[in-house]
């Protein structure tokens, strides 16, 4: 946000998280932001505990608990995220101001009516099973999606345009 202040959207992705390898992932998400018209949060990441059965975009109506891992803010809510006195003191409660940062989110959209949106299903994957805040595995259960796109849709790159003729 000090980098580019102009932009449109904001995306933090944790670091042990993959997303969908496909070329037109970035394009796609430029073309809908935001699914209602409503600027606000798309969380890449689609937990087991929000996964639809029908595909597609769905806005949580319950607080954001699990999906930390690849969010895009809108503009306007980066500005109020950032700016909330409630969330600038989490950083500063020890070991816990560097956790929960989906918890955190998540309370501060709901309570501030901020639309989050998730796909199902995933675009991106949280692949890690250790973490390095907590001395047990934490990446099991809800902390993975159970459908992610790139395991239904694989999509492999065609190299034909640059191999040599045999």
């Amino acid at each position: 946000m000090m980098r580019q202040p102009e932009a449109d959207a904001y995306m933090i992705v944790q670091d042990d998280v993959v997303l969908f390898r496909h070329p037109g992932l970035r394009a796609y998400l430029e073309s809908f932001l935001w699914p209602d018209r409503r600027p606000g949060i798309v969380s890449l990441f689609c937990s087991r505990a929000y996964t639809k059965p029908q595909a597609g975009w769905h806005r949580l109506d319950e607080n954001l608990v699990w999906g930390g891992q690849a969010l895009i803010f809108s503009r306007e809510a980066t500005i109020e995220l950032v700016s909330d006195p409630q969330v600038v003191r989490h950083r500063f409660q020890g070991d816990t101001g560097l956790a929960n940062i989906d918890g955190l989110i998540g309370a501060w959209a709901y309570e501030t009516d901020t639309p989050v949106y998730v796909s199902s299903p995933s675009l991106s994957q949280h692949i890690g099973h250790v973490s390095s805040l907590w001395r047990t595995p934490r990446a099991f259960i809800n902390r993975s999606a159970a459908e992610f796109a790139g395991n239904l849709h694989p999509f492999e790159e065609d190299n034909s345009s640059t191999r040599g003729s045999e």
